[in-house]
């Protein structure tokens, strides 16, 4: 994330890279004080009018999602197709045995972080979000992507802190280095 400040109300916020050239503002409010938006105006508010709205519907009234339309609007007859890109990485972690895997790796510990030992109580006042984190690396060691014991559970904070300090070549020596080491809070 990149830090950039407001052109109009002069506060700090944050963007992804991809946006550093593009990104001016804080917020709609602040885009609208300079291009002269009102209340109502579609990119002030974000919004659909009720005779907009009550085409929509009518439009759509009667509409199924056949087969035929399904397979009409997937894969290279939609407008985003780029041809097959999907990685094998991208293909994999969407997969039930993924998903599966990384349930059963928060379940083993407890979803609670093995760094800092943080868990998403209720009333602690922010959302913990975790990660399951092969600790032998997903791409070089394709036997060990769904064992179990290649997994262990971090906060988003501790994973990316562990990547940004070793990297996406992984292996159990790092993490025992890492689990000794002082935590973020």
């Amino acid at each position: 994330m990149i830090t950039k400040i407001c052109m109009i109300c002069k506060k700090k916020f944050q963007i992804y890279p991809n946006r550093k050239k593009i990104a001016k503002f804080c917020s709609y409010s602040c885009k609208a004080k300079i291009f002269g938006f009102k209340k109502g105006h579609p990119i002030y508010l974000l919004k659909h009018t009720k005779k907009t709205k009550k085409h929509i519907s009518k439009t759509k009234t009667g509409q199924h999602w056949t087969r035929e339309r399904r397979i009409k609007f997937c894969g290279k007859n939609t407008s985003g197709w780029k041809g097959g890109v999907s990685s094998e990485n991208e293909i994999m972690r969407k997969r039930l045995e993924y998903k599966l895997w990384r349930e059963a790796v928060f379940a083993r510990d407890n979803w609670i972080c093995q760094k800092c030992k943080i868990r998403n109580y209720l009333g602690l006042g922010k959302t913990i979000y975790l990660h399951s984190h092969h600790i032998f690396n997903f791409v070089k060691y394709p036997e060990l992507r769904f064992v179990i014991d290649n997994g262990i559970t971090f906060c988003r904070d501790c994973h990316k802190e562990f990547h940004k300090k070793y990297g996406n070549k992984n292996n159990k020596e790092q993490i025992k280095e890492f689990l000794k080491g002082q935590t973020h809070l």
